[in-house]
């Protein structure tokens, strides 16, 4: 949990600081909270949040005691405002529990005598299907996210807009976001379509929508100059994005959609951290305490002569390749029309265990797995004029109409 909190940086800090300043209590001492965003167009989304702490507080004397505002009752109620903000214990008299809002919520609820708001149909049957006991739950309306609530894109968020807009589609009418973490990472992600959309057709649409996933973060990755600082993490985010692919199940349940992914527990920060150096990075946003290196950028040639071991279960070339490709940091592309032409699928599986090798080394291998004629081969070339050199797989008749460089390692065979 508290990688987490560091990986997410200002959002890991907003619970870390906002939500102790708002509970007036250690954080040791909330147990669960709810934070609402309410729509303040055309200004930025106010909040308002329900603390529930570990150990019974009493809050009227709490209240007395508190610094830089005013006591005073709102509509009966003993509350206390302080920039506009109104904290008071529940009408119910629960000890363990505080409500914090803006002044005009804090009398909406004062006056609804502790009964829940009404919400959007799809967000009532989300709401239901939400469960405490796990970590967190966000449940929200896209066209809240694009429109109140858009300054939840704000800074480097900015780039997530889009790829956000696009898997949700117009199709979303609302959906809920769940994060637990035990022996594993579980996410799950439950979507309510459009009523004229048929679950059973939602259900595959959204299940491609993270299928391209990991293309599209690898091609993003590949599109960016990170700082040395992030160049590490970086490379792992495509490789991370196919885990997440990989381990991803739908199902419909109702008119719902429903993701469901276990990965390993370290799977949360390391998402978090890698997701928000790419954003820092696509921002133009200093990534931390950026750090220079001494050292010279290596060539791709002396990235591949550098050691390397690859174990991974039954699987297609074109997945074998990925996990090279995201481990050496260098793109790797299977010119697809090459293979073709010789007869050779991406499709074939097989499963690769080598120990005391070299990136080239393992590269070879995989192709000779895939193709034990020796037609396989790769090149490193730019991918367009005047761009830094890739990695492309392609055939020795497709090398030799080109007229491109074999490099040594295949020259000697």
């Amino acid at each position: 949990g508290e990688k987490l909190f560091d990986a997410a940086g200002r959002w890991g800090d907003y619970l870390r600081t906002d939500l102790v300043e708002a509970a007036g209590v250690p954080l040791a001492n909330i147990e669960r909270a709810t934070i609402g965003l309410l729509d303040n167009s055309p200004n930025p989304p106010q909040r308002a949040w329900v603390i529930w702490t570990t150990q019974p507080i009493a809050w009227e004397q709490r209240l007395d005691e508190w610094e830089g505002g005013e006591t005073f009752e709102l509509t009966g109620q003993k509350v206390f405002q302080r920039d506009g903000i109104v904290y008071f214990a529940p009408p119910t008299g629960n000890d363990r529990q505080l409500v914090v809002a803006p002044r005009e919520a804090a009398e909406a609820i004062l006056a609804s005598s502790g009964s829940p708001p009404r919400l959007r149909s799809e967000l009532e049957i989300l709401a239901e299907q939400s469960d405490a006991d796990r970590m967190i739950n966000v449940l929200f309306t896209p066209n809240f996210l694009f429109t109140g609530g858009k300054e939840i894109f704000a800074d480097e968020a900015e780039s997530l807009k889009r790829p956000v807009a696009d898997f949700l589609g117009p199709e979303a009418r609302g959906g809920l976001l769940s994060l637990h973490l035990d022996d594993d990472c579980f996410i799950e992600l439950r979507l309510q379509a459009s009523a004229d959309r048929l679950p059973l057709v939602m259900g595959k649409e959204w299940r491609e929508r993270v299928h391209e996933i990991p293309s599209r973060v690898s091609s993003h990755v590949w599109s960016l100059t990170p700082s040395p600082y992030s160049q590490k993490v970086l490379a792992q985010l495509p490789r991370m994005t196919e885990m997440l692919e990989r381990y991803t199940r739908a199902a419909v349940e109702g008119r719902e959609t429903i993701l469901r992914c276990y990965l390993p527990v370290e799977a949360a920060h390391n998402l978090a951290l890698a997701t928000r150096l790419a954003l820092m990075e696509t921002s133009g946003a200093p990534a931390l305490a950026t750090q220079t290196s001494s050292q010279p950028e290596l060539s791709v040639q002396e990235k591949l002569s550098q050691s390397y071991a690859l174990k991974i279960p039954r699987g297609p070339l074109d997945q074998a390749v990925a996990q090279v490709s995201s481990d050496l940091g260098v793109e790797i592309e299977i010119i697809g029309g090459d293979l073709q032409l010789e007869g050779i699928t991406k499709n074939q599986s097989f499963g690769i265990d080598i120990k005391d090798s070299t990136f080239s080394g393992v590269l070879r291998e995989i192709l000779k797995l895939a193709n034990p004629d020796g037609k396989l081969v790769y090149v490193i070339k730019p991918k367009e004029e005047g761009g830094p050199d890739i990695v492309q797989i392609t055939t020795r008749a497709a090398v030799e109409k080109r007229g491109d460089k074999l490099p040594p390692e295949f020259e000697a065979q």
